[in-house]
């Protein structure tokens, strides 16, 4: 017998809460992700109308997608993985929600560059407790097998909120269009854009607190000895797994530019190489975002799980992943090397099946291997790692190609490529090497919660 069949079959078992309570609780935190990535990215289907109206570069432009959010969010993301491993999550991301959507409407009450800078930097900010909190509870929610499908499940609320930014800027912008909006109350005139803002800000900041506030903080799982750990109990942790944490967070990093550069550029690749209008790009793109990235991220999860569950393969989620960046890279860059419209959009759907794996079972990964009550802190480490390097490099390296490299406007397509043609190899390259170290960690720790480890 393995020894991953020896613990699943000796293993205790760990009360979760039933499936009926769960599943409702993760359909809201998973809301909650869509509106962050609501607020977050709308930025990049308001590029034209914004470069245009503050006279800004696409290098100046890329600043304001990556540098002002990713640093801010990247700095308070540890504490945000603190607050989770010590306060209750769920008043937590109430907190967090009615602030990060106070920045949002600041982004629509900008009036020049550095506003507009400012007010994404908070936005960085009051996000930064998101992601700590929800797959804390969600691991705390699901045993390991479920819990791969589960995770998958929340990062369903990063494609279906960069989806919805796309469709409700869009409707938006023809709705200022057609009706002549030029002003709002107290505040006065402003540009179609300020307005997607501060209807993103209002609305969905209410809808979201009120959801959240129907859903209990989940029981915690893990070591006691782990409790109140010291910076020094958790830098000895990641020593101790330094080969799977290796492996795992620089393929991710891997995948999150590659994600990114596309995320951040592929509506201005779409509006300049096809000359279509930020609306007619955000009702076709966000469209296909909507239905597509949810469908590979439900995908992935069942995969992922499958392998767990089914085939006993405990580093599945390495191996999903690894299938998942590897599709993704190769129809990325054939999508941006195409100039036909028509051929390029059907390219473009099976890139964005694939684009959301990593924040599926790349993400679900972590709970396999981190102890329940240092979760959140070190998933703060994490994403503040992947998102300080994939938010800024992404966008940015994408505008230095076609600036400096390619030295045209017209060249954002083969600069997107040329990214995700490096970087998609070695992260799976990663992935793939790093099975064995994960199928290792993820048996050990789950003997010494005393929990199955499938």
């Amino acid at each position: 017998m393995s020894a991953f069949s020896q613990v699943r079959a000796t293993a205790g078992t760990v009360p979760y809460p039933p499936p009926r309570l769960a599943w409702p609780a993760t359909f809201i935190l998973t809301g909650a992700l869509a509106l962050a990535f609501m607020d977050r990215t709308v930025l990049a289907n308001l590029a034209i109308p914004i470069s245009t109206e503050l006279h800004l570069t696409d290098k100046a432009f890329s600043t304001l997608v990556g540098l002002a959010f990713a640093v801010p969010f990247a700095l308070t993301i540890l504490a945000g993985g603190w607050l989770s491993d010590n306060f209750n999550r769920r008043n937590v991301l109430v907190v967090a929600v009615i602030t990060w959507s106070l920045a949002a409407i600041g982004c629509g009450l900008a009036y020049d560059y550095w506003s507009l800078f400012s007010a994404r930097a908070v936005l960085g900010v009051c996000e930064a407790a998101i992601s700590p909190c929800a797959i804390s509870m969600i691991a705390d929610m699901f045993p390991p097998g479920p819990r791969a499908k589960a995770v998958s499940f929340y990062n369903v609320g990063s494609g279906t909120g960069v989806a919805l930014s796309l469709l409700l800027g869009s409707f938006v912008l023809y709705g200022v269009a057609r009706w002549h909006v030029g002003a709002l109350p107290v505040v006065g005139a402003v540009a179609p854009w300020h307005i997607v803002f501060v209807i993103l800000g209002l609305a969905g900041g209410i809808i979201v607190t009120l959801a959240l506030l129907t859903v209990r903080d989940p029981a915690r799982h893990g070591s006691e000895s782990f409790a109140k750990a010291s910076l020094g109990t958790l830098l000895k942790f990641m020593a101790d797994e330094r080969k799977v944490i290796t492996h795992h967070w620089l393929a991710m990093l891997c995948a999150g530019v590659s994600v990114w550069a596309m995320l951040g550029w592929l509506p201005t690749f779409m509006g300049r190489t096809y000359h279509w209008s930020p609306e007619r790009v955000g009702w076709i793109y966000g469209t296909m975002f909507l239905f597509l990235t949810v469908t590979g991220a439900a995908l992935s999860g069942s995969v992922a799980e499958w392998f767990i569950t089914k085939r006993g393969l405990i580093s599945g989620t390495f191996r999903t992943t690894a299938i998942g960046l590897g599709a993704f890279t190769v129809f990325g860059v054939i999508a941006t090397l195409l100039k036909n419209p028509t051929q390029s959009l059907v390219v473009v759907a099976f890139t964005l099946i694939f684009l959301s794996v990593p924040y599926g079972p790349g993400i679900a990964a972590l709970t396999q291997y981190i102890p329940g009550r240092i979760r959140g802190q070190i998933i703060g480490v994490y994403l503040f790692v992947f998102n300080l390097s994939s938010l800024v490099l992404g966008p940015f390296i994408v505008a230095f190609l076609e600036e400096d490299v390619f030295h045209s406007k017209a060249a954002i397509g083969p600069s997107i490529a040329v990214v995700l043609a490096v970087l998609g190899p070695i992260g799976v390259a990663l992935l793939l090497t790093g099975e064995k170290a994960l199928q290792r960690s993820a048996i050990a720790l789950a003997a010494s919660e005393h929990t199955p480890a499938a």
